[in-house]
């Protein structure tokens, strides 16, 4: 039986309550991976009202499973200036490293679309591909390696398709990625 999720302006109200930090053993984003935990569990009929809702790290909540607390929790003394200054520093730093590490991957996609897209399929396949095609190729690379790619993108140029067109290329060659993924995953 399927659940549905919390809803994410709960979720983050929850977080932002509770200060980012987990309320079982005090550790703080971006140190850990934060969740929003139910005091009584869902399976023990507690809902999703805030009030049941309780920041929780994932390992203390991974250790907590159903199982409900025996004393009620303490509230979290106030924050001083510093302290918020300081947590909010972590949160930008946080920020910053995320749209850095977006940046680098975006750089890598468009070297790699570059490099491949004309031999797969000629200057032409380029304005058709879709940013998920890109991410498909990026994909691709992690599961393979730029030089797989490479040798199926030769294959691809190479291979007779009848005036299948450039999309068509595109597809072929993506079948025989996945292909070769295959055979990784058995080998």
């Amino acid at each position: 039986m399927s659940r549905e999720p919390l809803d994410k302006a709960v979720r983050f109200a929850v977080l932002k309550r509770d200060n980012f930090t987990c309320r079982y053993c005090g550790r703080s984003a971006p140190d850990v991976v934060l969740e929003v935990d139910h005091i009584i569990s869902r399976a023990q009929g507690g809902s999703d009202d805030p009030s049941n809702l309780i920041t929780s790290c994932l390992d203390c909540n991974a250790g907590k499973s159903a199982e409900g607390l025996d004393e009620e929790m303490q509230p979290l003394p106030p924050e001083t200036a510093e302290e918020v200054e300081a947590r909010t520093a972590r949160v930008a730093a946080f920020h910053r490293a995320g749209r850095e590490r977006d940046k680098v991957a975006k750089q890598h996609e468009e070297e790699i679309v570059a490099e491949l897209a004309p031999v797969i399929g000629g200057p032409e396949l380029l304005p058709m591909l879709e940013p998920k095609n890109i991410r498909s190729l990026a994909h691709l690379e992690k599961l393979l390696d730029l030089e797989t790619l490479r040798e199926v993108a030769r294959y691809t140029e190479a291979k007779d398709l009848k005036d299948d067109g450039t999309w068509q290329r595109w597809l072929y060659f993506c079948r025989i990625c996945w292909i070769k993924v295959k055979e990784k995953e058995a080998s």
